[in-house]
């Protein structure tokens, strides 16, 4: 809640009341989460407390956690046209309250309001890149890439893809024909990307975050 706050200034006593906002935390599906502590936010061109925000602790954590885990199996099954509406809502939002956002950025880090609508704009053009995602997630394909040949690829997790192909082959080989099999594929995983973030994500203990190259 938004609270007045009195100022005092030189032997006079100047005197102004301001309002400072309370910034929460949203966690569970847009409910406040206050947490008990807080932290006070300056104006940097006037050196004025204008926002208090919420520090948060394990418990806020863990619910946070909790509610991700909750809505990640909808938010996996969303197709992408209904992801990018979601963007091009966003990206229509921004234009909206271009303004109200320029001030709120100089407020926060003492820009003219200007300069702000500069960073706001290069904010939309990246918004602009992701309401395209769905044409870069697609896989490509190529008819007649040789003599009776057809080439397609789509993007899944390489180490999955190869541990499938390699299954497949040694259902449909002898062991002295599945060995140089298998070590084509392990020439070929070891020299990708993901290779290190796997060995990352073992030591570490965590998923690993995969590229898919």
């Amino acid at each position: 809640m938004p609270a007045k706050i009195s100022h005092d200034r030189g032997p006079d006593t100047f005197r102004r009341e301001f309002t400072i906002s309370q910034i929460d935390h949203f966690a569970v599906g847009g409910s406040k989460a206050t947490g008990a502590r807080k932290h006070q936010v300056w104006n940097p061109s006037t050196g004025e407390v204008q926002a208090e925000v919420a520090i948060g602790d394990a418990e806020l954590l863990q619910r946070t956690i909790d509610a991700a885990k909750t809505a990640q199996p909808e938010g996996a099954a969303t197709n992408p046209q209904r992801r990018t509406r979601v963007m091009f809502k966003f990206k229509r939002l921004v234009e909206a309250n271009k303004q109200v956002l320029a001030e709120l950025l100089s407020g926060e880090h003492g820009k003219v309001v200007d300069d702000a609508h500069g960073d706001i704009q290069r904010g939309l053009e990246v918004i602009a890149f992701a309401c395209g995602i769905p044409q870069v997630l697609k896989g490509e394909y190529t008819q007649g890439a040789g003599s009776g040949i057809d080439v397609y690829s789509i993007h899944q997790p390489l180490a999955a893809m190869m541990n499938k192909e390699m299954v497949n082959i040694a259902l449909e080989t002898t062991l002295d024909e599945g060995l140089p099999a298998e070590r084509r594929i392990f020439q070929i995983l070891t020299a990708i990307e993901d290779k290190g973030e796997g060995m990352a994500a073992f030591v570490e203990r965590r998923p690993g975050e995969w590229k898919g190259r």
